[in-house]
């Protein structure tokens, strides 16, 4: 005797983004950098889900704001910190970032 196991798909969260970001020079080498990120994350409640475990929906928007410095023509070194400040279901934090840029 032989059995057929019926394979439901897995469904991950819907997404949706939306970034904005501004930059405004301070000098010839230095640029202020303010960025505006949100993200908001859902699940569709379908009875089959039930036994595919649940995903909690998260909401989270934040600002990041830094300095670049332009150290030549080709290379810019930027830092800032992107600051958590409401969401819904998720753990808000503080996250330090530094980045190196060099153009081709």
């Amino acid at each position: 005797m032989t059995s057929t196991a019926v394979i439901e798909p897995v469904r991950s969260r819907e997404y949706i983004t939306f970034n904005m970001a501004a930059e405004y020079p301070l000098s010839k080498q230095f640029v202020f950098l303010l960025e505006l990120y949100s993200n908001w994350t859902w699940s569709n409640l379908l009875p089959y889900q039930a036994t595919q475990g649940y995903q909690t929906p998260e909401t989270l928007i934040g600002i990041l704001p830094g300095i670049e410095f332009l150290a030549t023509e080709k290379l810019s070194l930027s830092t800032g910190a992107s600051i958590d400040l409401a969401g819904k279901n998720g753990v808000h934090k503080y996250t330090p970032m530094l980045m190196a840029t060099h153009a081709f």
